[in-house]
């Protein structure tokens, strides 16, 4: 132990273990992710935030996408817009959002899978063409409950709230993720979910999570609360 840390609490002592263990979970490759990371929102927020806040601001952000349960999407943004001393506009924090949650994710989980298994330009095929919109451009047939117009979403979780908010009637939804499946209008998977709603069979939605956005439209037959 070194000299210093002889003086510090044990909450102290606590809190800094914690923090360490999970800039090692989100950071599962070391510092060659934080300065891919750092690189990525740098670029992302157009250079805005000082380098030597840089770290921090990625940091954090990163560690509430990774251990919050409460916030939102749009929370979310909110939260990363006011870390940056508001220095960066809100599109820029919903893109900041959408790559943590999505991009940098995958790899994360790629590399605690299969570590050096990540493959850059398969990467940057499933989320390079991620759409802004809330449709896929060039998508066809129903939207939703089609598998050539899936719902675009930024994640998994974002798909979870968006699923979330699915109404039929004014009644809730419930939803049971049964499989995936691919596209032609779109890259990356796309997951199949069950819909039902007071024991009733409601159909079935897709939705594709590796865009950068989350689609603000309901399918056909429903509403989004």
């Amino acid at each position: 132990m070194r000299l210093f840390d002889i003086f510090k609490s044990k909450d102290q002592r606590e809190s800094e273990e914690m923090f360490s263990k999970i800039l090692t979970t989100i950071f599962p490759g070391g510092e060659p992710d934080v300065l891919r990371d750092m690189d990525r929102v740098r670029r992302l927020t157009k250079g805005k935030i000082p380098q030597e806040k840089l770290r921090g601001y990625l940091q954090g952000c990163k560690t509430l996408v990774h251990i919050s349960q409460s916030h939102t999407e749009p929370s979310f943004v909110q939260s990363f817009k006011v870390r940056s001393e508001n220095m960066i506009s809100n599109a820029e924090a919903k893109d900041v959002y959408a790559y943590l949650a999505g991009e940098a994710a995958y790899l994360d989980d790629m590399s605690r899978l299969m570590p050096g298994a990540a493959d850059p330009a398969e990467t940057k095929k499933i989320f390079g063409n991620g759409t802004y919109n809330d449709t896929i451009e060039g998508a066809h047939g129903a939207f939703g409950t089609s598998v050539t117009n899936p719902v675009p979403s930024i994640c998994v979780r974002s798909s979870d709230e968006y699923l979330g908010q699915l109404r039929s009637g004014g009644a809730p939804v419930q939803s049971k993720r049964v499989g995936s499946t691919s596209s032609p209008v779109t890259t990356g998977s796309i997951d199949i979910y069950k819909l039902t709603s007071g024991g009733r069979d409601m159909g079935t939605v897709y939705i594709c999570p590796y865009h950068k956005n989350t689609s603000k439209l309901a399918p056909s037959g429903f509403t989004l609360a």
